[in-house]
């Protein structure tokens, strides 16, 4: 597969920029945010968790305000992260071109633009973030596309709202898990997003209990919809479940927990969603397993405070299946990242590694199920 270059034509109006004091807002899937967070984490100068995207804005907040600049560049880059958050609450029209000509773009990592772009679009997006409300409304029309059904979408548009320390929406919100830059092996934006319910925590501070405050800043996130499209088992079900914790300034460790379940010729009882949640009868053939599962670990080692070296190295395991109460049949993920300053600026750099064959060697294993398979 070729790359495509994707060109955008953007005409941009800004209305009532939010107070970053005030309000908060879900922030979605953003390439250079993420990349200048990265180059800020990595130069030990700010403390975000940015594994489990979308993030919440206090969440990002609470970081600036504990920020160690310690450069102009340090500087110029926080000033960068609190202008994104700002530049959330506009209203825009792009129209977009893939100069490429009748190829669709292809993914090829974190908020890859032109997932869904083909040669023309139009994209009109308002977003809003109020001190009790947030919301964006986002909708696409890819005029030259050949399948009427899937010419336009309403992918990242959401409504939200806080309660206490923990942010509920609904809508057509990407998601991604881990610290993989150019893939996650269990939750991306590599497929359209799947609407339905997510909440999460908005601060990331430690939890206000003796035991687990132990465990340093800690987030989780859930997200609950149904899949589209999806052919092999139609109206199923995609539950997720995920939980990050920071015991140390250099070190990050995260669990998550994927699930598909129910549909039109299974059963949707709450006692076959609890067999589910619980993992009985995992493997257990076609007629008793209720759900495909996918659950693994991720963590990141920043050595910059232990060594004063900017780079991390992370890694991620899933497994597809269950035994003994663990993941089993397990896919593999590694990387290094850091920064190198050239022409007087930091600069991000990653090499990253993966391999989805069952044991290293064996396949038609990892992403394939019985009743829920990958590619229907």
């Amino acid at each position: 597969m070729t790359n495509k270059t994707v060109k955008y034509l953007s005409l941009g109006v800004l209305l009532g920029l939010s107070q970053l004091s005030h309000a908060g807002q879900l922030v979605q899937i953003d390439s250079d945010l993420r990349q200048t967070l990265e180059i800020l984490k990595i130069n030990g100068v700010l403390n975000v968790d940015i594994s489990t995207w979308p993030i919440s804005s206090e969440a990002i907040e609470t970081a600036l305000s504990q920020a160690q600049p310690k450069s102009d560049n340090d500087k110029r880059l926080l000033s960068q992260v609190k202008q994104k958050l700002e530049a959330n609450d506009v209203s825009k029209l792009q129209i977009v071109s893939n100069v490429n000509g009748d190829e669709r773009a292809v993914f090829s990592g974190f908020n890859t633009e032109g997932n869904t772009v083909t040669p023309l679009g139009v994209s009109v997006s308002h977003s809003h973030a109020g001190e009790n409300i947030d919301y964006k409304i986002q909708g696409t029309l890819n005029v030259d596309d050949d399948e009427p059904s899937k010419s336009s979408n309403l992918d990242g548009s959401y409504l939200g709202t806080k309660l206490g320390n923990h942010r509920l929406a609904f809508g057509s919100i990407p998601v991604w898990w881990g610290n993989g830059v150019d893939g996650s092996l269990i939750r991306s934006d590599a497929a359209r997003p799947v609407t339905g319910f997510l909440m999460q925590r908005a601060n990331n501070t430690p939890i206000n209990f003796p035991v687990l405050s132990k465990l340093g800043n800690f987030n989780y996130q859930i997200t609950a919809g149904q899949l589209q499209d999806y052919k092999a088992e139609p109206h199923a079900k995609l539950i997720g479940m995920r939980a990050s914790f920071q015991p140390h300034e250099a070190f990050q460790i995260g669990a998550s927990r994927s699930l598909m379940w129910g549909g039109d010729n299974k059963s949707e009882s709450l006692k076959s969603l609890g067999k589910a949640l619980i993992g009985k009868y995992d493997n257990g053939g076609e007629a008793e397993d209720p759900s495909n599962q996918i659950a693994g670990i991720d963590a990141q080692l920043n050595l910059k405070p232990l060594v004063n070296l900017p780079v991390s190295v992370y890694g991620e395991f899933i497994g597809e299946d269950e035994a003994g109460g663990l993941p089993s049949k397990h896919a593999y993920l590694a990387g290094l990242k850091g920064t190198i300053p050239l022409f007087q600026r930091p600069w991000l750099w990653h090499a990253e590694w993966a391999n989805t064959y069952y044991d290293l060697d064996k396949t038609n294993t990892i992403y394939t199920h019985s009743i829920y398979p990958l590619l229907p």
